[in-house]
């Protein structure tokens, strides 16, 4: 919610560090989730969203395990291609 022009600005402590400014801060890499954070984005994502976040070396049936690969390959082409060099 946006303030109101008469509230007063929250107070910041001078003598803190002010975080870094830059014109690419905006590329900037975000910090790895941990794996609590990261199943409880999985969670998010199937209950609000409907969308499935599952590692394929998490799938314990190699057929079901395939056929992951296969379509995800199918759509959107081999995983990593973009990070191996040619």
């Amino acid at each position: 919610m946006p303030r109101h022009p008469t509230e007063p600005l929250p107070y910041r402590d001078p003598t803190a560090p002010r975080p870094p400014r830059s014109a690419l801060a905006r590329f900037a890499l975000a910090a790895p989730l941990s794996p609590e954070a990261l199943e409880a984005l999985r969670a998010r994502c199937w209950r609000e969203r409907g969308l499935v976040l599952i590692a394929p070396e998490e799938i314990a049936n190699d057929f079901l395990r395939q056929g992951l690969i296969n379509e995800a390959t199918s759509r959107w082409g081999r995983a990593g291609a973009a990070r191996r060099p040619a």
